[in-house]
């Protein structure tokens, strides 16, 4: 009988310190990250041949998801790794938030159009999920050549169906790397 006691004396403090760890931590504004790349292909998602782009404006604006309300807008530059990390603000009234990031300028004249679609990530933030995440991670944004890298058309050419030819899904304007 005693020994049963130990147990569930035991496991109660267990549960009572994992509460009390699980509500401190909830202190914690939660995070929206991404990366931001060049595009060489012109597909508009990453490939063997895009490369992060360091130095890139990125911009965050969040709204309330009632009635759209700006809430606040925050701009950064990427990292030497192309990441890019914003903290969210909240406060103890918190309404509902959609965040949207933005791709606003590219550091370099070799990657300086901006994608046509997607051109910005959305997230929504809510307490009232009964799921906090510390962290929430977006699609990858990013800019593109002016003209379709060659080595694009050749190389993923050889990963398409023997029926589908490389223009069918790059841009026809071939720039020679």
């Amino acid at each position: 009988m005693a020994k049963n006691l130990e147990i569930v004396a035991i496991f109660l403090t267990v549960s009572c310190m994992l509460s009390l760890a699980y509500a401190q931590g909830s202190e914690i504004s939660p995070s929206i990250e991404g990366y931001i790349y060049c595009d060489p292909c012109r597909i508009q998602f990453p490939s063997n041949f895009s490369k992060r782009l360091p130095g890139a404006e990125v911009k965050l604006d969040c709204f309330r998801q009632d009635n759209q309300t700006p809430l606040y807008s925050l701009k950064a530059k990427t990292a030497k790794n192309g990441a890019y990390k914003f903290d969210v603000k909240l406060n103890d009234n918190m309404q509902d938030q959609i965040c949207v990031v933005t791709a606003v300028s590219s550091n370099t004249n070799v990657c300086p159009e901006p994608f046509y679609s997607p051109e910005a990530a959305r997230v929504f933030i809510t307490k009232k999920s009964g799921y906090e995440p510390r962290a929430h991670f977006v699609d990858p944004l990013g800019f593109m050549k002016a003209k379709t890298s060659d080595k694009c058309k050749r190389d993923i050419g050889e990963l398409l169906p023997a029926e589908v030819a490389p223009e069918a899904v790059l841009p026809l304007d071939v720039d020679e790397d």
